[in-house]
């Protein structure tokens, strides 16, 4: 059994990151359902550590701006995710 404690490997996207924001940006509801996801256990993590109480509120508001600015987007999956 090994000392290492576990870790919780992110998702990447790599190569298939671009279609996937194409998709996104077309209404594809499977490309969201991908985004979501990936960063929403990161989005409401960041959120409580930040100590707001209603994180499903706040997360709701970060929610509805990626999908109002995700046209206006551009840059890496990194970037993305930051």
């Amino acid at each position: 059994m090994s000392n290492t404690p576990s870790r919780r490997t992110a998702i990447e996207f790599g190569d298939a990151f671009e279609p996937l924001l194409l998709s996104a940006r077309a209404g594809e509801a499977w490309a969201w359902e991908r985004i979501y996801q990936w960063l929403s256990p990161v989005v409401a993590g960041y959120i409580q550590m930040q100590g707001v109480r209603e994180v499903d509120d706040v997360s709701s508001e970060v929610w509805i701006s990626i999908f109002r600015g995700i046209e206006s987007f551009s840059g890496t999956e990194s970037k993305f995710r930051s």
